[in-house]
């Protein structure tokens, strides 16, 4: 049991977050993102789950908020539209730039 087995085991609380890991479960108290396993320490000072507009690269994103499970596409996807892409920027090139 390792704590980033993506297994709940070893004492953890949680997959791979509490017990014996030093990364915290979501609900849990935190000063700092380091302290979380989502990388979120929201404004009530709480660990919360990733999402989509959380600022941090989590949850399996390929960029800050952009890829994996999100709409928005990272800079140097393709995009017919400045909607598509996390910077709101789709260039003459039709490919997303900026964040």
């Amino acid at each position: 049991a390792t704590c980033n087995d993506g297994v709940r085991n070893g004492g953890e609380s949680g997959i791979d977050c509490d017990g014996p890991c030093v990364k915290r479960c979501n609900g849990r108290a935190c000063s700092s993102p380091d302290h979380c396993w989502s990388g979120v320490c929201g404004t009530n000072q709480t660990c919360s789950a990733a999402t989509c507009n959380d600022g941090v690269r989590n949850g399996g994103e390929s960029g800050i908020d952009c890829d994996g499970s999100c709409v928005k596409r990272c800079s140097g996807r393709a995009c017919s539209s400045p909607d598509h892409c996390g910077s709101g920027a789709c260039g003459t090139n039709q490919t997303c730039s900026g964040k």
